[in-house]
């Protein structure tokens, strides 16, 4: 998918720095998915008892299923979300089909927050948010390179 953000810039409007979704997003629902499919193909190489019980099939089925819509979700939010720092605004775009995008002019933001674990320091990943005047905040989790994009914040205000 193409930038939406950057095709859109006004007049006079560069681009200082963007970011989109770390690919550790994907890790947990992609890990269950591989597990449960090789749970499903380990009872033929005598690992395991194979699922014989309708009910236990039914289960499996199940967590499957939810394995695969919450790999689908953290897929699209992969792909379909970006933030740009620009020498006028902060933009930021999320969702594939419902799409939520923020826009704040540097005058009208309030703050610009990086939270980040002790994991997503060692592998480059936070949530950002702005605050606009009035109080409010829209988080973005799961970024990547939050504390450039602050830099680059920090360095238009100067």
């Amino acid at each position: 998918m193409g930038s939406i953000i950057k095709d859109h810039l006004e007049i006079d409007e560069h681009l200082v720095s963007s970011t989109n979704p770390h690919w550790i997003i994907l890790l947990p629902s992609a890990t269950w998915v591989i597990l449960l499919l090789v749970s499903a193909v380990a009872p033929y190489h005598d690992l395991f008892p194979p699922l014989s019980s309708t009910i236990l099939f039914t289960i499996y089925l199940v967590i499957l299923l939810a394995a695969l819509v919450k790999l689908a979700s953290a897929f699209l939010y992969f792909v379909s979300t970006e933030m740009v720092v620009t020498n006028r605004r902060i933009a930021a775009k999320t969702g594939f089909i419902r799409r939520t995008t923020l826009e704040l002019p540097h005058e009208r933001v309030e703050g610009f927050t990086v939270d980040q674990s002790v994991v997503g320091r060692v592998f480059g990943y936070g949530t950002i948010t702005a605050i606009g005047m009035g109080g409010s905040a829209v988080g973005y989790p799961f970024l990547r390179n939050p504390i450039s994009m602050r830099r680059s914040y920090i360095e238009q205000q100067g």
